[in-house]
């Protein structure tokens, strides 16, 4: 029997959105708050509980996240370095250039680039997705050139939808790939 878990690493935006919702449905957002952290508590328990068991039954089943961090502290703990003043150079320059694109894009309505795109374009995950948010970033600079903020606006359920079809279908895949035991598509890699 295999075990499956499932993990969201950022619980932050569906916490927020359950915020909205509850604004929406007229629900007590502290009773919300409770219930939010009690969720998060038996999670965290369950998800523990579930990778020692994947990891102790299958082996080293994506435990490379563990593996990396105490890899690295015991190389340094066992073979240390002097300080790479190159490698602090260029975090300093990394730091800098991100800040100084955050304050541009305070001050400046007319700056286009946001802070993130630096330390995102380093991410590994990123190199699947940057033509995507380029794509995206190409057709809200044609919508709001040409018809405005209002343009803009009008076509954002599109783009929402969109986004929600693909979280859809591919929920909808892994939950068939569950229910027949088979491989289906790959919804974690985009």
């Amino acid at each position: 029997m295999a075990l499956l878990v499932i993990t969201d690493p950022q619980p932050m935006p569906n916490q927020l959105e359950g915020f909205k919702l509850a604004d929406k449905g007229a629900i007590n957002s502290r009773q919300l708050l409770w219930v939010m952290w009690g969720a998060s508590v038996i999670g965290l328990l369950i998800g523990f509980v579930a990778f020692l068991y994947a990891g102790y039954q299958h082996g080293s089943l994506g435990t490379w996240r563990g593996q990396e961090a105490f890899s690295d502290l015991q190389r340094w703990l066992t073979l240390p370095t002097d300080t790479e003043f190159g490698h602090l150079g260029f975090f300093g320059f990394g730091l800098l250039l991100t800040l100084g694109t955050l304050l541009m894009r305070l001050r400046f309505i007319w700056w286009q680039i946001h802070p993130l795109a630096y330390p995102l374009a380093g991410n590994w995950n990123f190199g699947r997705l940057w033509f995507p948010v380029f794509l995206a970033w190409v057709i809200k600079s044609i919508l709001v050139r040409h018809g405005g903020i209002g343009a803009y606006r009008k076509t954002l359920p599109l783009f929402f939808g969109a986004m929600l079809g693909e979280f859809v279908m591919g929920s909808l895949w892994a939950i068939l790939g569950l229910s027949l035991g088979q491989r289906m598509y790959s919804f974690k890699h985009w």
